[in-house]
């Protein structure tokens, strides 16, 4: 039973991130997922997604699926703390569509 509790958490999770980085869509007047990005996690990732400090990953060499990205930003790494409390799944959608624009 758990493998398919999993199965379909995870299938929502993609369709949910999917359906906002296909439509662009703007989280609350004017956010945008840069905007979230600048506001939130320049502070340890950098601007470019290098910088690393405490130990943040470098955002332009990560290969994280979608749903990793969207679990690891919600719920928070080691030192990086959850954000899923302070941000709505929009918003959240929102900066994974971005961080993966860093990539190189």
């Amino acid at each position: 039973m758990k493998p398919l509790i999993a199965t379909i958490t995870g299938s929502l999770i993609t369709v949910l991130l999917l359906s906002f980085i296909v439509t662009g869509q703007k989280a609350g007047p004017g956010k945008t997922g840069q905007e979230l990005f600048e506001k939130h996690c320049k502070q340890c990732h950098g601007k470019d997604g290098t910088r690393g400090l405490f130990g943040a990953k470098n955002l332009q060499t990560s290969q994280l699926a979608d749903e990793a990205l969207y679990t690891t930003i919600a719920r928070g790494r080691k030192i990086m703390p959850a954000w899923e409390k302070r941000m709505d799944s929009a918003e959240l959608g929102l900066v994974v569509a971005y961080v993966k624009t860093l990539r190189k």
